[in-house]
């Protein structure tokens, strides 16, 4: 089993467990995160679509270990409204 602290655009520090064969986008999906059109990571590492659907375990996380899971939306900062 492992520790996993959620943060988002909304959610600062949501902490829950996971096992290790569970898909990362399942831990997101649990937690009701939509993650598409966000920058998602895992301990800082840019998390593709195919690391989304890999286990903890693929993505070499060992058994006890504490990890960051990060999903953050970046809006267009710089338009204005015509």
């Amino acid at each position: 089993m492992i520790q996993v602290r959620i943060k988002t655009n909304t959610i600062r520090d949501r902490v829950v467990t996971a096992e290790l064969t569970d898909k990362v986008i399942s831990v997101f999906e649990s937690q009701g995160i939509d993650v598409s059109g966000a920058m998602t990571n895992l301990n800082g590492m840019t998390l593709s679509v195919s690391d989304l659907n890999s286990t903890f375990q693929e993505l070499h996380i060992a058994d006890g270990e504490s990890v960051r899971l990060n999903s953050v939306v970046k809006g267009d900062g710089g338009t204005a409204a015509a």
